[in-house]
């Protein structure tokens, strides 16, 4: 009888890789998730700030005053009434009520979904709908008037529930300077 020599897999081997397979796709898409959070946070953080400058970019272009309110921690997203939830709104305030009426041009609006506010520390109380928030302005000069008592630069902290990155957007000046840090 002649020897011949095996070629191919043996059950056993095929088994060994498919396995390893296994746990590497899952690996893969765990930290997959995690990226795409910390993606999402960076995201929703950097379009705040991107409201906040364009704000008053508006507000000395129009002369009007602008209004960016965000809510407060542990409120849930609101809707003015179009069915669209937000987290946080920027508008002109033609009526220089310091509240959002029906008619009043919206700059920026901003759903984070999952995403919740950890703390605001914005200066000014606010009522947005159902919701307490805080909000800051700019004047139509483009500077932004601070409560004298204030000791510490306004900030809005966001993160998603049981995920260890959280973000803090500070608003460093009355002109409407931001700084972006990744707190954890």
């Amino acid at each position: 009888m002649r020897n011949r020599k095996q070629t191919g897999w043996t059950l056993i081997e095929l088994l060994v890789v498919v396995v390893l397979a296994v746990v590497m796709l899952i690996a893969t898409v765990f930290n997959f998730a995690s990226v795409l959070k910390k993606s999402k946070l960076e995201s929703h953080i950097e379009s705040l700030a991107a409201s906040i400058k364009m704000s008053r970019t508006m507000a000395m272009s129009e002369g009007e005053r602008a209004i960016i309110a965000v809510v407060d921690a542990g409120q849930p997203a609101q809707d003015l009434g179009d069915g669209r939830s937000l987290h946080y709104l920027a508008f002109l305030d033609q009526n220089k009520n310091n509240v959002y009426d029906n008619g009043e041009r919206v700059l920026d609006r901003g759903d984070w979904g999952t995403i919740s506010v950890e703390e605001n520390s914005l200066p000014f109380d606010y009522n947005l709908g159902l919701v307490q928030a805080h909000y800051f302005l700019f004047m139509p000069q483009g500077t932004a008037p601070m409560p004298p008592d204030l000791t510490e630069d306004p900030e809005v902290r966001i993160t998603y529930a049981g995920y260890d990155p959280e973000y803090r957007l500070s608003i460093i000046s009355y002109l409407g300077a931001v700084e972006v840090v990744r707190v954890k």
